[in-house]
């Protein structure tokens, strides 16, 4: 993950101290999408959207067209995804049962 995305992962862990980890997603147009995760597995908090779009001559990042119309998470045009965890993550039972609830069953080994 680039110091970019793991910047942004550090910021919404400071901003929710019982926040266990960050759910991020990669999708087809190049943007990337970050939200907070519960103990319980749950999303929280609000939808960060990083623009993969290149930034204008005045070097303002680009909305995606795409991602504009997307409601919730992009779950179909998903390229990559994973979870960052916080730095005192759950045991590893926990973990396992919130990856399968964030990232679904083909990826929660």
């Amino acid at each position: 993950m680039n110091p970019e995305y793991e910047t942004i992962c550090r910021r919404i862990l400071a901003d929710d101290r019982d926040l266990v980890g960050v759910t991020y997603r990669k999708l087809d147009c190049g943007c990337m999408q970050f939200c907070g995760i519960s103990p319980q597995g749950a999303t929280l908090g609000c939808r960060h959207h990083v623009s993969g779009q290149p930034p204008t001559r005045n070097l303002e990042p680009l909305v995606c067209l795409k991602c504009r119309k997307d409601d919730e998470f992009a779950v179909e045009r998903t390229v990559d995804k994973g979870i960052v965890w916080a730095a005192n993550p759950p045991g590893p039972e926990v973990q396992a049962q919130i990856r399968l609830k964030i990232l679904g069953p083909e990826d929660a080994d």
